[in-house]
């Protein structure tokens, strides 16, 4: 489930991004936030069932989307209302 979230958040949130920061920075973007969801993803813990246990599968897409940002060079305020867009499009 958690490769789908990033996967389906990613393909929601293309071209937003791509309009907002050009097809360049999309695909630098895309690259690094996989090499990360990679190396997140196994370092992930299984937490079972719980009432938690939907909103703890985001935490590695999230992750790899925050890091990637950053290193990418962008402010944590722009980063933080980048990874809510990318949220938003995903349910919407």
């Amino acid at each position: 489930m958690k490769k789908m979230i990033y996967l389906f958040a990613m393909l929601r949130s293309c071209k937003s991004l791509i309009r907002k920061y050009g097809k360049a920075f999309w695909g630098r973007f895309k690259r690094i936030s996989k090499e990360k969801l990679a190396v997140i993803m196994p370092a992930t813990p299984n937490i079972g069932k719980s009432i938690f246990s939907v909103n703890y599968q985001f935490g590695p897409a999230y992750i790899a989307w925050y890091k990637t940002f950053m290193e990418l060079g962008m402010q944590q305020q722009e980063a933080w209302e980048n990874i809510w867009l990318m949220s938003e499009k995903m349910v919407t």
